[in-house]
């Protein structure tokens, strides 16, 4: 319904938040009034950091890298010469898919929580 929230994920993100950041050795006394929370994201002293189910992360990926050869690689190109541009090559290439998302420092995180695996980033 219109004016509803919808909840992404079916955990407490708090939760999850206070969970990461204890497996990264934060302390533990300043956590608990430190985060802030939305949806994919949270932050934490000053720091943003967001966070996807592997799914997600793939979709959001894809994404970025299809916008990235949209936008940068296509138009160094000839135009008579995209048709004979392979996308999906392109993508298999990457080496560091890491350094698409997370501009900030290039590392992104795999953390278990309740059975499944999520990525995790500063912004």
């Amino acid at each position: 319904m219109y004016g509803e929230s919808i909840k992404m994920y079916e955990f407490d993100v708090k939760e999850f938040a206070y969970n990461y950041l204890i497996s990264i050795g934060e302390d533990l006394d300043t956590i608990e009034e430190s985060i802030d929370l939305d949806d994919e994201h949270f932050q934490y002293n000053g720091i943003e950091y967001r966070f996807m189910d592997e799914y997600s992360f793939k979709c959001y990926t894809d994404g970025l890298i299809e916008n990235y050869i949209d936008e940068c690689v296509l138009p160094e190109i000839p135009e008579i010469y995209h048709s004979y541009f392979d996308e999906n090559k392109f993508k298999g290439d990457i080496e560091d898919i890491n350094a698409f998302v997370s501009s900030y420092d290039g590392n992104v995180d795999e953390f278990y929580y309740e059975n499944k695996f999520y990525y995790i980033w500063r912004e």
